[in-house]
Formats: structure tokens, C-alpha cells, sequence
């Protein structure tokens, strides 16, 4: 008896994770298409409403000022934002819809499932990151997302942490396109003062980039600790 009952309860939990596991797919992956779906639109608008004329008149009117820049630089920094950001997150959220979209038809293709032995570390990376973009209203988000990725990973402690870390870096992909659409806009200017702002973005971006991937990467590391415990019974 006493050794049927650890089994009992690990049989219980997988009964009670399966559901969960349809549910969890589909909607981190519903989230992200819908969050996708509404980026594209309000990036194809910006990008469409952005003009140097226009800019040049809100700069003229007082309406956008900067203490720091001439008007000419900043007509050309607010246009950087405005068209090459805009771009940028049209881009980024047709990016995030066919993300969603990829990860839910491999997942049901393979039929694999939440907690299934089947999930590789690609496919727990995918749903870290998912789930850290869809939480990114949450402080600290990417631990979320790695710590769900290093739960799903069997393996030693190592291997969890790598897939939280992979996850991080997947999870800052779409920052990092409109970040770097916005630093090309800035660097063709060809001012010394607009092309510095954009190094400024350039180093933003890498430092967000660690950022992502060193808090998932704890994550994973936790969620490895939290799947252990989970295999003893002892959650």
C-alpha cells in the first residue's frame, strides 16, 4: 500500500493536468494571435499617418517640443517613431499571430499535450515565451514564461535553465524588430545627433535582450526545482 499510493497520486495529477493542458495551449495561443491581430492594424496606421510634413507643422506649432534638440533633429526623431516604429509594429504583430498560429497547429498536429513527455525543449521555450509576451503587463513577466518552460522540461536543473534562457531570448523578438526598425530610421538620417539617439536604442535593445533572458532564465531554473517537488508528490 504504501508504495501504490505515491502512483495513485501522480496518476490523479495527470488526469487533472490533461484538461488543463488543451486549455493552457489554446489560449496563450489565442491571446497572442488576438494581441498580433490588434499590433498590425495600429502599426500600419501610425506608419500611414506619419509624414515629415506633418510632423514638420506639430514641431512649427509648439505641439512636439524637446529641449535638447534643434526642430530639424527633432522632425526627424519623432518621424523615426512614428513611421519606422509604426512599421515596426505592424511587422511585429503579424510576427506574433503566425507565432501563435504555428505553435497551436504543431502542438494539436503532434497531439501532445501539457506535462506530456512529448513536449521538446523547443516547443516549452515557444510556450515560455508565449506566455511571458502575453503577461508582459506583469512585472518581471519573463521568470512567468522561463519558469513554465523549465517545468516542461525534463532533465537535469541545467537543461530547464537553458530552455527558460531560450525562452527569454524568443519572448524579446518582437522589441527587439521594433526597436530595430526604429534605429534604422534614425541612423539614415545622416545627423550626428539623431544617429547617437539611435546607438542609445541600439544599446537598449541588448540590455533588454539580457534582460529577458537572464529573469527566464531563473524562471527555468525554478521551474525545475517546482517539477521536481511535483514528481515526489510533494505539491
Amino acid at each position: 500500500m504504501a508504495e501504490t499510493e505515491p502512483v495513485t497520486m501522480d496518476r490523479d495529477r495527470e488526469k487533472i493536468s490533461a484538461p488543463l493542458s488543451d486549455i493552457l495551449d489554446w489560449s496563450v495561443s489565442i491571446l497572442l494571435v488576438f494581441f498580433g491581430l490588434l499590433l498590425t492594424p495600429g502599426g500600419f496606421i501610425l506608419n500611414r499617418a506619419t509624414d515629415r510634413v506633418t510632423v514638420a507643422e506639430l514641431v512649427a506649432e509648439g505641439i512636439i517640443t524637446s529641449d535638447g534638440l534643434t526642430d530639424a533633429e527633432l522632425i526627424d526623431v519623432t518621424y523615426a517613431f512614428g513611421w519606422w516604429g509604426g512599421l515596426g509594429l505592424a511587422v511585429a504583430g503579424v510576427l506574433l499571430a503566425v507565432l501563435g498560429t504555428v505553435y497551436l497547429v504543431s502542438r494539436f498536429q503532434g497531439n501532445t499535450r501539457f506535462g506530456d513527455a512529448g513536449r521538446g525543449m523547443g516547443d516549452s521555450a515557444l510556450l515560455g515565451a508565449i506566455v511571458s509576451i502575453v503577461a508582459s503587463a506583469i512585472p518581471f513577466s519573463p521568470v512567468l514564461g522561463g519558469g513554465l518552460a523549465g517545468f516542461l522540461t525534463e532533465g537535469e536543473e541545467w537543461e530547464a535553465t537553458k530552455t527558460g534562457a531560450l525562452s527569454g531570448v524568443v519572448a524579446s523578438v518582437p522589441l527587439v524588430l521594433v526597436g530595430a526598425f526604429v534605429t534604422v530610421g534614425l541612423l539614415t538620417t545622416g545627423n550626428s545627433v539623431v544617429s547617437f539617439i539611435g546607438f542609445v536604442i541600439l544599446a537598449t535593445i541588448a540590455v533588454s535582450i539580457l534582460y529577458f533572458t537572464a529573469l527566464s532564465a531563473i524562471g527555468g531554473w525554478i521551474g525545475a526545482r517546482v517539477a521536481e517537488r511535483w514528481e515526489k508528490g510533494n505539491l
